[in-house]
């Protein structure tokens, strides 16, 4: 019956000159270990549950005892206060054998400028002291603050970008601190893989050459590959504050031998990565940004925030939610707000098109591309999609707009357009939007902030709240049947939108 008013909630394409990607082959998992990997978390937890039931069974005979491992300049870890859940402590650094891999727009080429080994920073950075103080030249304090964490310029929405997603390449210098330069000048970007990852992976290297392409900036990528290896899963979250702890040490030496600003720093984490910035910006007060792509959930959701990503770990936290549904039926990252703002795009439960089916969730949870070759075997599921999201923000086709709303349902409903446009929109009470990923520290919303995404890349989307009202009849008159808008584009682009239901 049409005797109503309607809402619809519209989502259309931007009709823009589209990037360019170069496909490349890289790691495949094949169908035959799906099933292991999916058995492989489930025990890891279920062993982790077992140990937590066991404890709080003999918990009125015996007090458990505090364990405590001390790694020379890391200082000491105990499995007490906040941490006290989790019953594991960090691996020996020697077996994490964390990895830091340098580029630069400086020094463009397709190796790492610099491949340098956290068991050998602190003699290159003492060699670096040593030369200083022999020279006279004296260590760079804290460079000046700057007022944003990003010095870009927004690209425009024709700009082309190639993204080159080659495997990377061994640096092939010996490593030597002197080599690096910019830190004074340059933004710096920090990239941290998750669980069962590397920085030998194609998604990580989409996100550098997106991140160069369009500022000029040095990128570090954070590999911790052996501490966050497949399959137990709950080692590698007992390692991220260990892993968190280094990051903030090189960042610190940085700074004081290089002239690092960390108010130009800017540190993006995936999964297990989003808590690993976490625990370094808790060690490093004046980070600029964390960014927070789908934070990992299982033994992270609802703990202290001292013991994940929190708001309190950098002057500007944005975290992205793109799976955060229940582990039983798929959800590895976390749906708790954990920032200055918190998007949730498409709900930040499940993606659409993906499948929210346990097996599905480990695949992306444990990255892998299938062959370049095969679309479907590239397609996006619901845990990287919040990577891809980011990725696509860097040089956009279009902005990721968002919307404070109550609940996704509400915002579904429509119940939360429109955002302030000026101060009298604020005066009124009218709450600020805001943009998802890249630029989000230039959009002022706060707060959980709701979206739609496309299927497909580009994911970004024009969203637009279309209201249909018609007139009412005194007289008993019924009229059944099928309303339809269609909405065209400058460019001829049109799509056909069903109103009533």
């Amino acid at each position: 019956m049409l005797n109503a008013s309607y809402i619809l909630l519209v989502v259309l394409i931007c009709h823009t000159a589209n990037a360019t990607a170069q496909e490349v082959s890289a790691m495949s998992i094949s169908p035959a270990n799906f099933a292991e990997l999916s058995q492989a978390v489930e025990d890891s937890l279920a062993e982790f549950e077992e140990r937590q039931k066991e404890r709080l069974r003999q918990g009125h005979r015996s007090r458990r005892a505090v364990k405590r491992v001390c790694y020379g300049e890391l200082g000491c870890f105990e499995d007490s206060g906040p941490f006290a859940y989790l019953e594991m402590l960090p691996s020996p650094p020697e077996e994490i054998n964390t990895k830091f891999y340098f580029y630069s727009t400086r020094q463009r080429s397709d190796r790492p400028l610099m491949e340098l080994s956290f068991l050998n920073m602190t003699s290159a950075f003492r060699g670096k002291r040593e030369a200083e103080v022999s020279s006279g030249a004296a260590s760079p304090e804290d460079s000046g603050r700057s007022s944003s964490s990003s010095s870009s310029s927004l690209p425009t929405q024709n700009q082309n970008v190639t993204f080159t997603t080659e495997r990377p390449k061994k640096a092939t210098a010996q490593p030597s601190i002197d080599d690096l330069e910019g830190f004074d000048e340059l933004s710096v970007r920090v990239i941290v893989h998750g669980f069962g990852s590397a920085c030998p992976h194609v998604w990580i290297y989409e996100m550098k050459t997106a991140l160069m392409a369009v500022e000029d900036c040095i990128v570090i990528c954070v590999d911790w590959e052996n501490g966050a290896t497949f399959p137990n899963y709950v080692r590698a979250a007992a390692n991220t504050r260990l892993v968190g702890k280094q990051l903030a040490m090189l960042l610190r030496n940085l700074q004081q031998h290089k002239g690092l600003d960390l108010m130009r720093t800017h540190v993006i984490g995936f999964s297990l990565g989003a808590h690993v910035s976490g625990f370094a910006g808790a060690e490093l007060p004046g980070l600029s940004r964390i960014t927070g792509l789908d934070p990992a959930g299982p033994l992270f959701e609802a703990q202290h925030p001292k013991v994940r990503l929190d708001s309190s770990d950098a002057e500007f936290v944005d975290v992205i939610h793109s799976n955060g549904e229940n582990l039983i039926l798929g959800g590895l990252g976390s749906w708790q707000p954990m920032g200055h703002v918190d998007y949730y795009p498409n709900g930040g439960r499940v993606q659409t098109g993906c499948s929210n089916l346990f097996v599905g969730a480990v695949t992306d949870f444990i990255w892998s591309a299938q062959a370049a070759e095969d679309e479907e075997g590239r397609s996006l599921c619901n845990h990287r999609r919040a990577y891809k999201f980011f990725i696509d923000s860097v040089a956009p086709r279009c902005l990721f707009p968002a919307f404070p709303c109550g609940s996704y349902d509400d915002f579904l409903k429509g119940r939360c357009f429109p955002c302030a446009q000026d101060d009298e929109d604020l005066a009124e009470g009218v709450p600020r939007c805001g943009n998802m990923g890249y630029y989000a520290d230039r959009s002022t919303g706060r707060g959980q902030l709701y979206l739609l995404t496309r299927e497909e890349e580009p994911f970004c989307a024009h969203q637009f709240q279309l209201q249909i009202f018609n007139s009412f009849n005194d007289l008993p008159l019924r009229t059944i049947g099928r309303l339809e808008a269609i909405l065209e584009g400058d460019g001829g682009l049109n799509e056909t939108f069903e109103i009533s239901e």
